[in-house]
């Protein structure tokens, strides 16, 4: 058995590249712009230019220096959002194949350098125009390709299980009470397909995402009842009728997921679980 296959994923390069190619952009684009759009100073100007200089601050004249540092601490600014987006990306051990901070953090970037192209109108230089139409077609088109890259990175993830002949596979359950579950904002982005189970773990598939999960470090299987008194979790579920929490030793926040067989699913699990005594599973850390 291959047992790397049900480890936590690797860091998703593509999408790590976008959201990357989208901080660049938003730090040289402007500044490049703004450069070349200086007109150079003719000939006969130049002694009336420097007899401004009077007005200037360090040699430097003080529209042009606005200028200059309004870029330098925007570059500082969005270095600095990079940086907690990769530090939030790496000390995360979710087990799904593409993490909310992957997910979201291209979409984040290019907005961010949409306003700082949309910004150089002050400059005279105008490359978006800003209108709501301008900025939903953006986004959307950001959003369709990392949908994209993550189907992609999904796919070739799930070729690593194409091996396995899997015992229980069930359909996730969708029905009206998915609205009650949208306000844990994981619905919205990792909508659940199918669950798949064999004596290995569990395998979460969505459609642009997997997660799977091996039973040794599955606590706990339980039927829930509601989801109205549920703080935290990583709700890949679609429903409230079939909610099930599967608790794991190495992450304190629960997974719920929604199989339309419920009561075939926990089944599995609860025999899957029982040899596992109390003192052969590790704490809940």
């Amino acid at each position: 058995m291959d047992t790397n296959r049900w480890a936590p994923p690797k860091r998703p390069l593509l999408l790590e590249l976008l959201a990357l190619v989208f901080v660049v952009l938003a730090i040289a684009i402007p500044t490049y712009l703004q450069n070349e759009s200086t007109p150079s100073l003719p000939a006969q100007d130049t002694i009336a230019a420097q007899m401004q200089s009077t007005r200037e601050v360090g040699g430097i004249d003080r529209d042009e220096w606005r200028e200059t540092s309004g870029s330098l601490f925007w570059g500082i600014g969005i270095l600095g959002l990079y940086i907690v987006h990769l530090y939030i990306a790496n000390s995360s051990n979710d087990r799904i194949s593409t993490s909310v901070a992957h997910f979201l953090s291209p979409l984040v970037f290019a907005m961010i350098t949409y306003y700082r192209l949309y910004s150089l109108k002050e400059s005279s230089i105008e490359v978006v125009s800003g209108s709501p139409l301008e900025i939903l077609k953006w986004a959307i088109g950001v959003f369709l390709i990392t949908l994209l890259l993550a189907r992609l990175r999904m796919v070739g993830y799930r070729k690593q299980f194409s091996d396995i002949t899997w015992d229980m596979s069930t359909p996730a359950l969708y029905d009206k009470t998915f609205f009650e579950l949208m306000v844990y904002i994981y619905p919205l982005l990792y909508p659940p397909r199918r669950y798949h189970l064999c004596p290995q773990g569990i395998l979460i598939e969505g459609w642009f995402y997997i997660m799977p999960i091996p039973f040794d470090v599955i606590h706990s299987v339980d039927a829930m009842k509601s989801a109205s008194f549920l703080s935290t979790g990583t709700f890949l579920a679609a429903s409230t009728k079939t909610l099930t929490r599967v608790q794991m030793n190495d992450q304190r926040v629960p997974v719920y997921i929604s199989p339309e067989d419920k009561t075939g699913l926990l089944k599995y699990c609860a025999n899957r679980l029982a040899p596992l005594t109390p003192d052969a599973r590790t704490p809940i850390v």
